[in-house]
């Protein structure tokens, strides 16, 4: 029995400094605190990312929008040179007052019949 008592003497000597160098109550609430604020760390971490990459999205839709805007713009102002350039020009010579006569046209020869059939060489 003696035997049985120093035994359970000598565990309780080693348990006991595992148990009471444990942590507190407050020091686990404030290790789970400490938790949470990370993972909300985290979560508004990922949220800006996110945002960031929707914003950047939109700032490259908005430039292929305005890229393809601008080359219709573009487009429609080399249509508008262009036909500028192609309208003839109006005529600076005042126009004379003579009506034009018609000359009669030349008259039309008649075709050279030959032993020829058309076409050969």
């Amino acid at each position: 029995m003696k035997k049985n008592l120093i035994i359970a003497a000598i565990a309780g000597a080693f348990l006991l400094p595992v148990v009471a160098c444990g942590p507190s109550a407050e020091e686990k609430q404030a290790q789970e605190q400490a938790m949470k604020d990370s993972i909300a760390e985290a979560e508004r971490i990922k949220l800006e990312a996110e945002m960031e990459e929707a914003a950047a999205k939109q700032r490259e839709m908005d430039s292929i929008a305005n890229a393809a805007k601008q080359a219709v713009e573009d487009s429609i102002a080399a249509a508008t040179a262009a036909a500028e350039k192609s309208k003839p020009k109006a005529s600076t010579k005042p126009k004379s007052d003579k009506p034009k006569t018609e000359a009669a046209p030349a008259p039309a020869e008649a075709p050279k019949v030959g032993k020829k059939k058309p076409g050969a060489n």
